[in-house]
This record gives C-alpha cells, sequence and structure tokens, in this order.
C-alpha cells in the first residue's frame, strides 16, 4: 500500500501506560472555512501495532481527535474506538473512519492512544482513502515446496 507522508500522524511511536497523542498531525489549514475531511470520499485512519512488548487483558481506546494547537493539549473527540487487549498484536491494523459529513474540526488533527496498566506498543498511523485499505490476508509460514 501507498502512503503520503504527509499524512503520516505516528511512525513507529512507542506508547507506553496512559494517554498519549500521535507524534504528527495532519494540518487542516488556517482557512475559513476549514478543510472538511469528512467530505467527499470516505477516509480513515489506519493504525498498524509493529511491536507489542507487554499487553494485558485490557481494552485500549483509539481517538479522532482535533485541536486549535498541535500539541492537541485539550482535543475535540470525533471518534473513539475500544479493542480488548488480545486483539493488539503485532501486525494487527485497526481501522477508524473519519466520520463522514460536516464536523467541527479544528486545525490539527490527530490521534489520541489511551492504553492500560503496564502495557508498551509500538504502532504507525496514517490517513488514507477507505478504499484503499487492503484486507487482511493470512498465509501459511514454514512450509516447504
Amino acid at each position: 500500500m501507498i502512503l503520503d507522508a504527509l499524512a503520516k500522524l505516528s511512525s513507529s511511536q512507542a506508547l507506553s501506560v496512559g494517554t498519549a497523542v500521535s507524534t504528527d498531525k495532519y494540518d487542516l489549514g488556517d482557512v475559513t472555512p476549514r478543510r472538511d475531511v469528512g467530505a467527499g470520499e470516505p477516509m480513515a485512519i489506519i493504525i498498524t501495532v509493529e511491536e507489542t512488548a507487554v499487553v494485558s487483558a485490557d481494552s485500549f481506546a483509539f481517538a479522532i481527535v482535533s485541536d486549535e494547537d498541535a500539541a492537541l493539549g485539550s482535543p475535540t473527540v470525533h471518534l473513539t474506538r475500544t479493542i480488548a487487549g488480545a486483539l493488539l498484536v503485532e501486525g494487527a491494523l485497526i481501522v477508524l473512519d473519519i466520520p463522514p459529513g460536516p464536523q467541527a474540526y479544528q486545525r490539527y488533527l490527530g490521534v489520541r492512544y489511551i492504553l492500560g496498566a503496564s502495557d508498551t506498543v509500538t504502532v504507525s498511523a496514517h490517513i488514507c482513502p477507505r478504499n484503499h485499505i487492503p484486507a487482511q490476508a493470512y498465509y501459511a509460514t514454514a512450509f516447504e515446496v
């Protein structure tokens, strides 16, 4: 899959206990009206789990947020998705559909990650068109021909 470098929100971002926001943000511009990422072709944020060191049985929350401040210090939450800890394995693909229609997006768009106690996960996140997300396929390993 080809991903736009400017639509990158996290790149091998190590997450640990508590709440964190994506290291990069998507700038919707300082114009009026704001660019509405929910209009037109359906868009999504793809979060890929690259590595899991410790994952508890807790659930994890991933949220699409926006803020006027690039640090996403007090963001507006547009969508939250909760996932069971057992599903957060290496190679997992988490898709957050950007809500369609007019939204009150602020200037910077990002992701907020909420992890449980004693959890450590490394993730990457990108914005891309919804129809460009590949279906996950699993193939046999360690076989001989």
